[in-house]
């Protein structure tokens, strides 16, 4: 039976369950998603959860000695991109981390079946609180008109910029004890870009309150994922056919990723980017942002911060030597210190308004 016959995924599940079944440590939970790049598996291991990653078409699911695991497959191959990714993004708070695992049973030999004869798999932690796209559809199922509270919206920017600051500096300082982007200011980001940030590909994480405090005493860790189609962009690539600007570096890709996350955050509305215009430090710029700009005056009136709105605008600006660089996240810090000191905040975002509106978003909403 092929793995792309429509009992396919499920048998992939039930031949990997054996590898897990026969160890204690081991608890096998079953399947939490699929995609083009991949099948994913919630497990524990001794009590805590994790997640496995494999690419289906690349496990044996006859009796054939003679199966070989289809390593230049394009799902393959952004598997095996994915975990060089990882490996080399571990100890950013922001991008999911994988996770090594004493005696994999993956790695074993089961006397009772032929091998799986994968070459790659890929165990990371477990995201329990879902994808940021079901956090702020389920945001608008319970609160209807109104908008996401501005601490919200500032904390998952925020969030969204340090994994911009993670990918684009890793290689740079170590970002296990990293605590600020000032020390970054006069440093170019690498090249990296990852090719397919988008709220799909965005999880929420843990409150974190130990890890730079006001940022995440309230709001969860957001972390980016999916990094199968993460490339370093050849800065001397030509432009696009019929583009006048530069092509982006992959710190402006990832910033427009971010814009184009955000629009959707301040919104709920999944919509075709248009241009517009606005203007900023006496500057017009031509922005993709036209849904924010149309709908500018009902945000406001609702009390999205203008501040926000223009700093998304610019991120997702047409020309992208005109997108913000690492001082956006310095901004965006401030923003949140000042948002953190008692009595800054408006009233309807005090912190317990807004630990009652994360814990029913988490745990109350039905979609």
């Amino acid at each position: 039976m092929a793995f792309w016959s429509d009992e396919g995924p499920e048998l992939v599940a039930n031949r990997l369950r054996l590898y897990f079944d026969t160890d204690p440590r081991w608890a096998w939970e079953g399947q939490i998603g699929i995609g083009a790049n991949g099948q994913v598996f919630k497990l524990t291991f001794e009590g805590k959860p994790l997640a496995l990653k494999v690419c289906g078409s690349d496990v044996n699911l006859s009796e054939d000695e003679k199966f070989e695991a289809h390593m230049d497959t394009s799902e393959s191959r952004s598997l095996q991109n994915e975990k060089h990714w990882l490996t080399r993004l571990r100890g950013c708070r922001h991008i999911i981390q994988t996770m090594d695992v004493p005696n994999d049973p993956l790695a074993q030999t089961l006397t009772t079946i032929q091998s799986h004869m994968m070459k790659c798999w890929i165990y990371m932690e477990y995201a329990h609180n879902g994808s940021l796209q079901a956090f702020i559809d389920r945001n608008y199922s319970l609160y209807q008109a109104q908008p996401v509270p501005n601490r919200i919206l500032w904390n998952i920017f925020r969030c969204l910029v340090r994994a911009c600051v993670e990918m684009g500096y890793y290689d740079k300082t170590d970002l296990s004890t990293f605590q600020g982007e000032a020390e970054l200011l006069n440093v170019a980001p690498g090249p990296l870009a990852h090719n397919d940030f988008t709220i799909s590909n965005v999880v929420v994480g843990d409150i974190d309150p130990a890890y730079l405090s006001p940022e995440h005493d309230l709001m969860p860790t957001i972390k980016a994922i999916d990094f199968g189609e993460a490339l370093e962009l050849d800065p001397n690539r030509a432009p696009m056919l019929g583009s006048q600007f530069k092509p982006p570096t992959g710190w402006q890709q990832n910033i427009m990723d971010v814009g184009v996350i955000m629009m959707y955050v301040i919104t709920g509305v999944q919509e075709s980017m248009t241009r517009g215009q606005f203007e900023q430090d006496g500057e017009v710029i031509d922005t993709w942002a036209g849904l924010l700009l149309k709908n500018m005056d009902n945000l406001l009136l609702v009390g999205v911060s203008r501040d926000l709105i223009n700093m998304v605008c610019a991120c997702v600006a047409v020309n992208p030597e005109q997108r913000p660089g690492i001082q956006l996240a310095l901004t965006l810090y401030t923003h949140l210190t000042a948002l953190g000191r008692p009595g800054v905040h408006e009233v309807n975002e005090s912190n317990d308004i807004i630990n009652e509106r994360i814990r029913r978003i988490l745990y109350d909403a039905e979609i």
